[in-house]
């Protein structure tokens, strides 16, 4: 397995023995993270990611990435011997559409006769709405590349430790700069927020990109920065 990045991740941390999180802050246009071959299952993060059951090389993705701040690009390429035809890419994409969450994506090429699909993502920042994780499925294929599109564009890296991504409620919504907001804890375990910019609860700075676990019912909190402040909860 071929596996590269270029993304500056500051230092993997393990929360409650279950969730481990790194984060890659102001990152630059042109940064990466790169897989030129296919992955079998015993090589990826979890080990029981399903086939699309209706859909040719589509399978379930991993979704242990987020971005809160500006724009990425994800290009597909493939061998010719794995078999992907444009009407692979043509239902991938339609469940891409159908599957983005509060997120903006834009085909930019999909071309079976080159072995190439390229589309781009940002997020919306206008609903404090939770929606679900966006685009929780993949292309099955050897090679898939993660690019910065926007210099400033932060993103983080989570993964369950106890391999049972399946148990595990994923969303996120955005506040606007000055809006107060209340986070209801879920789950019956363990609920964790992230924040795309430090905020305000209860008289104190919580920091951005920085996982946080909530014990009470519910938190409120107060997005005193300039920006739009996506939140992502994972809980089970």
């Amino acid at each position: 397995m071929t596996d590269t990045f270029s993304y500056t991740f500051n230092e993997t941390k393990e929360y409650d023995n279950v969730l481990l999180f790194c984060a890659a802050s102001n990152q630059e246009a042109g940064l990466f993270m790169e897989r030129t071959e296919k992955l079998e299952n015993w090589q990826a993060v979890y080990t029981d990611l399903e086939d699309h059951s209706n859909l040719r090389n589509v399978k379930e993705g991993a979704g242990n990435h987020m971005i809160t701040k500006g724009a990425i690009k994800i290009i597909y390429t493939w061998k010719e011997d794995e078999d992907i035809t444009q009407e692979d890419l043509n239902n991938f994409w339609n469940l891409v559409e159908e599957n983005a969450f509060g997120v903006n994506v834009e085909l930019v090429k999909s071309s079976a006769e080159d072995r190439q699909m390229i589309f781009n993502a940002s997020f919306e920042n206008n609903s404090n709405t939770w929606v679900g994780y966006p685009l929780p499925y993949t292309l099955d294929c050897s090679g898939v590349r993660q690019e910065i599109l926007e210099n400033g564009t932060d993103i983080f890296c989570y993964v369950f430790k106890e391999n049972d991504q399946e148990n595990w409620t994923r969303q996120h919504c955005n506040i606007a700069s000055g809006e107060t907001f209340t986070i209801a804890k879920e789950g019956n375990e363990y609920c964790y927020v992230v924040f795309g910019e430090a905020v305000e609860a209860n008289g104190k700075t919580l920091e951005a990109l920085k996982p946080y676990r909530l014990t009470n019912e519910s938190i409120e909190v107060t997005n005193n920065s300039n920006n739009s402040c996506k939140i992502f909860r994972t809980y089970k």
